[in-house]
């Protein structure tokens, strides 16, 4: 794959850019939380206005650039490497996890539930 693109108007957190990413993939994603969250503008990607045709075209045709494409799929592997590690990623995902259900367990235990 030359090049990912998430054209989303609406998305959780953006696994799917993370993992094209870390494939030396550059991506283009809608201005929308979530896949602006798991890549860099203009270093591991671009970034375009949900809902408009006309930006994401002229994305596309910049990612023809293969010399772009490399240096954007190179830049992608070291910062999903540095900020998405999958040890401490799901460390992170487990820590926020607990600390839910204390919150809930405290709740029924203070009569709050």
């Amino acid at each position: 794959m030359d090049v990912f693109v998430l054209p989303s108007y609406r998305e959780g957190f953006g696994t799917v850019v993370i993992e094209a990413e870390a494939m030396g993939v550059p991506v283009i994603v809608s201005d929308i939380p979530g896949p602006t969250d798991a890549m860099l503008e203009g270093i591991t990607g671009m970034v375009v206005p949900k809902a408009e045709v006309e930006p994401l075209i002229e994305a596309m045709k910049k990612m023809l650039d293969t010399s772009l494409r490399k240096e954007m799929g190179k830049h992608a592997v070291k910062f999903v490497c540095k900020k998405f590690e999958q040890k401490k990623h799901w460390q992170h995902i487990l820590n926020d996890r607990k600390q839910l259900v204390a919150e809930l367990e405290n709740g029924k235990r203070e009569g709050s539930l």
